[in-house]
């Protein structure tokens, strides 16, 4: 658990740039363990273990941040992945948004009024 923290510690504090080379570090020292936790099992379960890493890692990846220590200030959502913004019986609803990808308009669309 000490090492845990010491990571959780270096990812959270810092500079952009700092928060980068702790990511950098700390992806190398996991990836390190990782092997030589994988190399000493045997092939059936290893190949069992690794299903269920990307099974793991998939699921994170489709909830985390961009970058480590991302977070939204007051009144702001910050999401990795789908955002939904609705209104219902004639109520209006918004956000404001910096969009890294790309974006979608769903209907319905309230109809313009005739003139």
């Amino acid at each position: 658990m000490a090492r845990l923290d010491q990571m959780e510690a270096g990812v959270r504090d810092g500079d952009a740039e700092g928060l980068q080379r702790q990511r950098v570090y700390w992806e190398s020292v996991w990836r390190a363990r990782l092997e030589v936790f994988l190399e000493g099992l045997a092939r059936t379960d290893r190949d069992e273990v690794v299903a269920e890493l990307r099974a793991l890692v998939a699921e994170a990846g489709s909830t985390a941040p961009a970058l480590p220590g991302q977070q939204a200030g007051a009144g702001a959502v910050m999401a990795g992945r789908d955002v939904s913004v609705t209104a219902q019986s004639g109520s209006v609803a918004g956000a404001v948004l910096r969009v890294d990808g790309g974006l979608h308009l769903a209907p319905p669309f309230p109809q313009q009024p005739q003139q």
